[in-house]
């Protein structure tokens, strides 16, 4: 994906071609606490992108940003009733690996069909992510 995002960047920028993502500042965001890579390798490990030429350059890429912000607190939910202070807590196991019976037992009772009509309305214009174009497809008719 860097090297995608580097590629296209050169190509519409080709005064600042000879720079990384053609002297652009880039902003990446993901959770620290995600699993590897599946079916690649990890940019993290030196060891990893030595016997490809591909994976040498986006671990180029990867190590040209100069300025890293971890953020560690998560400030998108916060404990303002029982059941946010209970989805905050299943969160936290969840990134950490540690559910217990009761983290799975609120996330059903969080399914759509279990939600009020009203509750159901406070997502009518939320972000809808789909895995294939066609369900995007089916979404929007």
């Amino acid at each position: 994906m860097l090297k995608n995002i580097d590629d296209i960047l050169r190509r519409v920028d080709p005064a600042h071609a000879g720079k990384p993502f053609a002297g652009r500042s880039v902003i990446l965001f993901g959770d620290v606490y995600l699993n590897f890579a599946v079916a690649d390798s990890s940019l993290f490990y030196p060891s990893s992108s030595n016997h490809n030429p591909h994976l040498r350059d986006v671990t180029k890429l990867y190590k040209s940003f100069k300025t890293v912000i971890i953020l560690d607190t998560q400030y998108s939910h916060h404990g303002d009733s029982d059941e946010q202070n209970c989805f905050l807590e299943c969160l936290g196991r969840l990134k950490r690996r540690e559910c217990v019976q009761s983290d799975l037992e609120f996330v059903r009772s969080r399914q759509l069909s279990k939600l009020g009509e009203e509750e159901k309305q406070t997502f009518r214009d939320a972000l809808h992510i789909f895995p294939l174009r066609r369900l995007v497809w089916d979404y929007n008719q």
